[in-house]
């Protein structure tokens, strides 16, 4: 049940899961991570100071359950509001850059069902779930944010460099709240931010 998700979610992108809430079984845990293991072996790649980066079974391991369980209260629309929220697993970890690469790796693929969630429901709790998430794990899930948390991004130099790139990439303003982040963003484009980014030096930074 779970290696098949793990595997269909990154070979396929088309996944199934139970109709029916349940944990997994030691086996299926232990198989699981092993997969996801070698996805973050590649993945971990395209980083700075790669050969450093080391992946954590038991931030992984909660990421990809949280996951499965996200999508199955998607699907199971009967349930209450309170039992959606007892089902999805706490965290209870650190956010030092392995942690938070190895939640990277997983959540690259909520963005799109929290596309899905708010078309269905935008006032849902899973919905709302998603942004309280977005918030905490604002390295991955920025677009989603509404309340950004950046403390562990601002004190870990290679969390920092990747998180002004993506940034960049997506021209994403809104995730300029602090000036550490705005002056890095400033150094990444170097000459370039009058062509690239005019808007980018007056930015206001508010207190979060």
């Amino acid at each position: 049940m779970l290696i098949d998700f793990v595997k269909d979610l990154f070979e396929t992108g088309k996944i199934k899961v139970a109709k029916e809430m349940t944990d997994f079984s030691e086996n299926d845990k232990e198989i699981a991570l092993e997969i996801l293991s070698r996805y973050f072996e590649t993945y971990s790649k395209q980083f700075p100071n790669s050969h450093t980066l080391n992946f954590n079974v038991d931030t992984a391991f909660w990421a990809i359950d949280y996951l499965y369980k996200l999508c199955q209260v998607l699907l199971l629309r009967e349930l209450s509001d309170e039992q959606v929220l007892n089902y999805l697993p706490k965290y209870a970890h650190k956010q030092s850059r392995n942690e938070v690469f190895s939640v990277d790796l997983i959540f690259q693929f909520i963005p799109e069902l929290f596309r899905i969630s708010k078309e269905l429901s935008p006032a849902d709790v899973v919905t709302h779930e998603m942004k309280e998430l977005a918030n905490t794990w604002s390295f991955s899930l920025f677009e989603i944010a509404e309340n950004m948390q950046v403390g562990y991004i601002e004190n870990d130099s290679v969390l920092l460099d990747v998180f002004c790139n993506r940034i960049i990439e997506k021209n994403y303003t809104k995730a300029i709240i602090s000036e550490t982040i705005k002056n890095n963003v400033l150094t990444h484009i170097g000459n370039h931010s009058n062509s690239f980014w005019k808007e980018i030096e007056s930015i206001e930074i508010k207190n979060y």
